[in-house]
C-alpha cells in the first residue's frame, strides 16, 4: 500500500509534471545549441559541458519540486500529508473529509439579491449534510471569507477541511444562472464544475443536482429522499432525512421560497430591525404555504431570538414560538429548528428543564451538523442550571462544525464567567475582541468580568465601547449602569436607572435588568421587587439568576431564594 501512496504524493507536488517540463526545456536548449554553438565557433566539449549541466540540474529540479510549489502568492513550501498518522496541529478532527460551501457570489444586477445567493447557499449546506460521512461546515464560519481574496489552502487550513464548494448566482428576469465547482484544496484545482442556466422555479432541481455531482465526485453516495423521492434505508437514508429535516427547500411555492430566503437572512444578521423583518417575512411564507415546515421553524426560531436577546417580551414571544414549533413538528417530528425553538421554550420560559433536556438531546444526537443545538442547550439549560462541563462539552460539539464562530467562542467565555473563572474569561473576550474589534457581544461581557476583578473603570470603558458598536439596549444600558455604580459614580448609575425604568414604551426592558442595576446601587428591596416582577412576568433572563455573579448581593436573600427555587426548583447543580 506504501506505493500507491508514495505516487499519489509525487502527483501532489507536481514532480512528473516538473520532470517532464524539464526534459523538454532541456531537449530544446540542446537543439539551440547544436545550431548556436556551430554558429558562434564555440569548441565541442561545449555541447557536452551543457548536457552534463543539465544532466546535473534534472534531479535537483526533482527536489525542489518536492519541497516547494509556485502558487498565486508565491514560492512556498509543500505542506506534507500525514497520511495515517496524527492530523496537523490546528486541524480539526475529520479534516481529510471536511467540506466547506463558501458563500456564493450575488452576480445580479441588482444588489439586493444577495439574500438570494447566501440563501441558495445556505440550502446547498443543508444538503450536503446528507453525505453521512462528510464534516460540512456551517454557515457561520463559512461566512467569515464572504468578500476576503484568500487562497483555497489557507482556507482548508484554517477551517481544517480537505474540500471547499465555490461559486456564484445570477438572478433576472425569471431566470437563474447558478455556477458550482468542487474544489480539491490539497491540489489546489476543481475536481468538479458546472453551470446551470434554468428557469427560476428549476431552483430546487438544480440545488439537488449539485448536491448529488459533488457526492459523486467525492466518490460517496447521496442515499435516501434527496436520491430517489421517499426511499433509502440505513445510515445514509437517515443522514438525508436528517439533513432536510434541519433545513431545505420544503415548498414548491416560489413566493413562499423567496419570502423564506428573506426571513433567514434577515436571522443571520440578529439586530432588532433584522430581527423584526425575519419575523414578517417568515409569517408570509407561511401564509403562502402552510405546509412549509422550515419557514415556520424559522419563525419559531425568530421568536426564540426575539426573546433571548430581550427585543420582545418573553410571555409574548415565546408562546408564539411554542405554537409554531409544534406546528412545524406536526408535519415533520424530526426537524431541527423546530425542535431547538421548542426545547427554549420549555427551559426559558416554562422552566420544564427535564423536558427541555431530553429535546436538546435528541436534536444533538440525530443532528450532529447543526451547531445551533448545542449552543443553545448549553447556554439556555445546562449553564443556567450550572451544568458548566456539559455546557462546555456542547460549545466544542458546536465548535467541530463551526470553528470559526465568534457567538460559540463567545459562549466559552460566558460559561468561564458564570462558573467564576473570570481570568480565563478575560483571556477569552480580550482575544475575541482583538480579532473583532467591533463585537458588541464580547464587549458587553468583558465589561461584566472586570466588575468581580475591582477593575471598575475598565468595564466602563468596554461597555461604553458595547453601546458605541451595538446601539441602545436595555442588557448594556444595565451593565453600564452597574459599571459607574462599583466605580462609585452613583449619580450616573442613578441617570442611567431612570432611563431604563422610564424607557419609551417600543423599548421592552425587562423587569431583572432593572433588579441588577437597583442591587449594584445597594437598593436590596427594590431590586427584589423588580426579580419579582420578572419571576411573575416570566422573564427569558430570569434563568441566570442562579449563576450570574451580578446577583451575589441578592443571593442570600429568603426573597431571592423564593424566586430561584420557583425557576429552577431541585434541577439545579453547581459543579
Amino acid at each position: 500500500m506504501a506505493a500507491p501512496r508514495f505516487v499519489k504524493e509525487f502527483r501532489r507536488r507536481h514532480v512528473f509534471r516538473v520532470a517532464v517540463v524539464y526534459a523538454i526545456v532541456a531537449w530544446g536548449l540542446l537543439q539551440f545549441a547544436d545550431i548556436a554553438f556551430d554558429a558562434l565557433a564555440l569548441p565541442e566539449w561545449s555541447i557536452t559541458l551543457l548536457l552534463v549541466v543539465l544532466g546535473l540540474g534534472f534531479p535537483l529540479a526533482l527536489v525542489l519540486a518536492w519541497a516547494f510549489d509556485l502558487t498565486p502568492q508565491g514560492v512556498v513550501r509543500t505542506d506534507t500529508v500525514q497520511g495515517e498518522a496524527e492530523p496537523k496541529a490546528g486541524a480539526a478532527a475529520g479534516a481529510t473529509d471536511g467540506l466547506v460551501v463558501l458563500p456564493f457570489s450575488n452576480l445580479s444586477a441588482d444588489a439586493d439579491n444577495e439574500y438570494f445567493s447566501d440563501g441558495v447557499t445556505e440550502d446547498l449546506i443543508w444538503r450536503l449534510c446528507s453525505i453521512g460521512s462528510l464534516r460540512v461546515i456551517s454557515r457561520t464560519s463559512a461566512w467569515q471569507y464572504k468578500d476576503r481574496r484568500v487562497g483555497a489552502r489557507q482556507i482548508a487550513t484554517e477551517l481544517g477541511v480537505a474540500y471547499l464548494v465555490e461559486g456564484s448566482v445570477r438572478r433576472s428576469n425569471g431566470q437563474v444562472r447558478i455556477s458550482a465547482q468542487l474544489i480539491d484544496a490539497g491540489l489546489d484545482r476543481p475536481l468538479w464544475s458546472e453551470t446551470y442556466d434554468r428557469e427560476l422555479e428549476d431552483i430546487f432541481a438544480i440545488q439537488s443536482d449539485v448536491a448529488s455531482r459533488i457526492a459523486t465526485a467525492l466518490q460517496r453516495t447521496l442515499s435516501g429522499p434527496e436520491e430517489a423521492g421517499n426511499g433509502g434505508t440505513g445510515e445514509g437514508a437517515r443522514s438525508a432525512r436528517s439533513a432536510r429535516s434541519v433545513g431545505g427547500a420544503g415548498t414548491s411555492d416560489l413566493a413562499a421560497y423567496d419570502d423564506y430566503l428573506r426571513g433567514r437572512f434577515h436571522w443571520n444578521r440578529r439586530s432588532a430591525t433584522d430581527l423584526d423583518l425575519s419575523v414578517q417575512h417568515f409569517q408570509r411564507a407561511v401564509e403562502r404555504d402552510p405546509d412549509f415546515v422550515a419557514a415556520r421553524a424559522g419563525l419559531a426560531e425568530a421568536y426564540v431570538t426575539q426573546a433571548v436577546y430581550g427585543i420582545r417580551p418573553a410571555g409574548e414571544a415565546l408562546p408564539l414560538a411554542r405554537r409554531e414549533a409544534e406546528e412545524a413538528l406536526r408535519r415533520d417530528p424530526g426537524q431541527a429548528s423546530a425542535r431547538s425553538a421548542l426545547a427554549c421554550v420549555k427551559a426559558v420560559h416554562e422552566w420544564d428543564w427535564d423536558a427541555a433536556r431530553a429535546l436538546f438531546q435528541h436534536v444533538v444526537r440525530d443532528h450532529p451538523q447543526y451547531p445551533t443545538a448545542p449552543q443553545w442547550y448549553a447556554m439556555n439549560v445546562l449553564t443556567p442550571l450550572g451544568r458548566f462541563d456539559e455546557a462546555v462539552a456542547q460549545l466544542e460539539a458546536a465548535r467541530a462544525v463551526d470553528p470559526l464562530s465568534r457567538s460559540i467562542e463567545a459562549s466559552f467565555g460566558v460559561v468561564d464567567f458564570m462558573r467564576r473563572d473570570h481570568e480565563s474569561a478575560e483571556r477569552r473576550f480580550t482575544d475575541l475582541i482583538e480579532r473583532q474589534p467591533d463585537f458588541t457581544f464580547g464587549h458587553y461581557y468583558r465589561g461584566l468580568n472586570f466588575l468581580p476583578l475591582d477593575r471598575a473603570e475598565e468595564a466602563v470603558a468596554a461597555l461604553h465601547r458595547a453601546r458605541d458598536t451595538g446601539g441602545w439596549s436595555a442588557e448594556i444600558t444595565a451593565g453600564l449602569g452597574m459599571a459607574l455604580a462599583a466605580a462609585g459614580r452613583a449619580g450616573e448609575a442613578r441617570d442611567v436607572l431612570a432611563r431604563l425604568t422610564g424607557a419609551e414604551p417600543d423599548r421592552y426592558v425587562s423587569p431583572v435588568k432593572i433588579a441588577q442595576l437597583q442591587a449594584a446601587l445597594g437598593e436590596v428591596e427594590p431590586a427584589l421587587d423588580s426579580l419579582e416582577a420578572g419571576l411573575e412576568a416570566h422573564a427569558a433572563d430570569v434563568i441566570w439568576i442562579d449563576v450570574s455573579p451580578v446577583f451575589d448581593a441578592l443571593r442570600a436573600r429568603p426573597r431571592f431564594q423564593a424566586v430561584r427555587d420557583h425557576v429552577f426548583g431541585e434541577a439545579a447543580t453547581h459543579e
